[in-house]
């Protein structure tokens, strides 16, 4: 594939390789850093159901697809209409008991769907979950890069990206067999994940704020967003 003028594209690809591990590493040394990781794949993962298991759920308690459609277009009509307005407020608040708050209300949307078997459980838990991803998301991602080393903010936000990639991965195949063996199990797992995820993050902010460790390219860091 690669010919002799084109062997810059070896070391490039090398390269990269290595800037990814070296991103990594850095990054799961920092433990402040690996928490955050940690109880960000809680939510992943209960972000991952909603376009798997919560279809099935849907189907199986009698409603046709087209119910699915509107539960789905919810989520989307809720944030166009609520994210921005929601984010003067959200952005006053400590960023780790925002991600917190976010993280159980995602959780919590989704275990709602234990009790479901109405169009109403299904907007309701819906827009719960809406909710804690219109509070969470956005402010974890500034929370991420905070945290980060300035010259590695970019390859830190790819770790986190990572864990939604991971996610994704195992997120779907891991809740369609949950949902076979017992679809309650499926969704009060979900919302135990928030939860946990919620408790972790105000473990966060409860830490003493810590330098990130230094890259080996760069000795200066930025300074952690504080919590």
């Amino acid at each position: 594939m690669f010919r002799n003028g084109n062997r810059n594209d070896w070391k490039n690809v090398g390269k990269a390789f290595s800037s990814i591990a070296t991103a990594c590493g850095c990054a799961l040394r920092d433990r402040r850093y690996r928490r955050f990781l940690i109880a960000a794949f809680g939510p992943a993962f209960v972000f991952m159901q909603m376009s798997s298991t919560l279809g099935m759920e849907i189907r199986d308690a009698g409603f046709a697809e087209n119910i699915y459609g509107c539960v789905l277009g919810l989520n989307g009509l809720l944030i166009i209409l609520i994210e921005l307005p929601l984010i003067t407020i959200t952005q006053r608040w400590k960023p780790a008991t925002a991600i917190a708050i976010g993280y159980g209300l995602t959780g919590t949307g989704f275990a709602c769907f234990a009790f479901g078997g109405s169009i109403g459980a299904y907007a309701a838990g819906m827009a719960v979950f809406t909710l804690g991803e219109m509070i969470s998301m956005p402010i974890a991602m500034a929370y991420a890069a905070g945290l980060a080393p300035e010259d590695m903010r970019g390859r830190y936000l790819g770790v986190y990206g990572l864990v939604w990639g991971c996610a994704l991965t195992v997120g779907p195949a891991t809740g369609l067999t949950l949902f076979e063996v017992s679809p309650t199990l499926l969704w009060l797992g979900c919302g135990a994940l928030g939860w946990i995820a919620a408790l972790i993050s105000l473990d966060l902010s409860a830490q003493r704020v810590e330098p990130a460790p230094k890259s080996k390219t760069e000795p200066q860091t930025a300074e952690a967003l504080q919590v």
